[in-house]
């Protein structure tokens, strides 16, 4: 089985960035650097990434009309994925970075 969902992760890590600082800055916007913005971005890609890793998995479960684990995997992800992000926001004042590394958690629950 090919996932076809890689090509568009591989385009994320190396287009999103650049495209999304340019556009911020025609707009007006000067409070953001190209080079925090690209390592968000390609952050993001390999959460992305991560989380590719365990569709065949989930696959397998769906084939197998298992959709309580699925729901279970899911809640759990989205739940770590909202106390890194209200944790990083709230008590430590964190930037966009955060919101990687909320994803990145999140990528590991699902692949867990």
């Amino acid at each position: 089985m090919v996932l076809l969902s890689w090509i568009p992760v591989l385009l994320a890590g190396f287009v999103i960035g650049p495209v999304s600082v340019g556009v911020l800055t025609y707009f007006g916007y000067e409070g953001v650097s190209s080079d925090d913005f690209n390592s968000v971005a390609i952050w993001f890609a390999i959460a992305s990434g991560i989380e590719l890793l365990a569709e065949p998995a989930f696959n397998v479960i769906l084939a197998y009309s298992r959709l309580y684990v699925k729901a279970g995997v899911e809640a759990v992800g989205v739940s770590l994925k909202g106390i890194v992000i209200y944790a990083g926001v709230v008590w430590l004042g964190a930037g966009p970075e955060i919101y990687a590394l909320a994803q990145l958690v999140y990528s590991g629950a699902i692949l867990a």
